[in-house]
């Protein structure tokens, strides 16, 4: 995240760490993140898949993508064997390592979350319309922290997706009340945090119909200190997820 007329002086001194680490720190915090396992050949994206079931998503796991979109470093709703193949081997052709996690295919909004800590304003957290669009949309809003939970419901009433959330014309409502559990699991731990986390993303944050929850389905994390999480070293994130 940047905000309006922060200086890049906030990130002298951290550094990036991959998504796999970063959705490790935040499934510790009760965050859901897809199903997934991390993968080094070939083979192994194969035997993932098949744990998993298709349709799946194949991304490069390199600290230092920050948009693989745009960097061709992602590919979606692999629905066989064949397609996940030529993926991986595409993929593993310019990176070591690989992530095979489930597509969600019920979200009805992909919002970003991001965190930074402004050298003149302090902590802020910003909401917003997600997904590839968010630089080109920027439906955003920005909240100063600590923030009370009316102050993040207030935020979201802003946005522009806003009545996707609700259910436009006759389609499911979006489970905003875990999405404000989010926001506020988030905000509490990020700020008793603040010397270790430099800058966060989430995007996009899924949000799927009530009763379903949230899905963080990618993240950018910069830190001070390492590590943040002892499940960085794991090799998949399985059915402990939280709703």
């Amino acid at each position: 995240m940047r905000l309006p007329g922060v200086t890049t002086k906030i990130r002298q001194g951290s550094f990036s760490v991959d998504e796999w680490e970063g959705k490790a720190w935040l499934s510790e915090l009760g965050l859901v993140v897809p199903r997934g396992q991390l993968v080094r050949s070939i083979e192994e994206s194969v035997e993932a898949a098949g744990e998993i079931g298709f349709p799946v998503c194949v991304k490069a796991c390199d600290a230092g993508l920050r948009h693989k979109s745009d960097q061709l470093a992602v590919t979606l709703n692999v629905s066989n064997q064949q397609q996940l193949r030529n993926s991986a081997e595409r993929l593993l052709a310019h990176y070591d390592r690989l992530i095979v996690e489930e597509m969600i295919t019920d979200a009805l909004v992909e919002l970003i979350i991001g965190f930074e800590h402004d050298p003149q304003v302090g902590p802020c957290m910003m909401l917003g319309t997600g997904g590839i669009l968010v630089e080109l949309l920027r439906d955003v809003q920005i909240i100063l922290l600590p923030a009370r939970r009316s102050e993040f419901e207030s935020a979201l009433e802003k946005l522009g997706t806003m009545p996707m959330l609700k259910g436009y014309r006759g389609t499911s409502q979006g489970d905003t009340v875990a999405l404000l559990d989010c926001l506020e699991t988030l905000s509490s731990h990020i700020l008793s945090a603040t010397g270790s986390v430099s800058e966060l993303d989430i995007n996009p944050m899924l949000v799927r119909p009530l009763g379903q929850g949230v899905v963080a389905a990618d993240v950018l994390l910069s830190q001070f200190h390492k590590p943040l999480s002892s499940r960085r070293d794991s090799v998949r994130f399985e059915s402990d997820r939280l709703q």
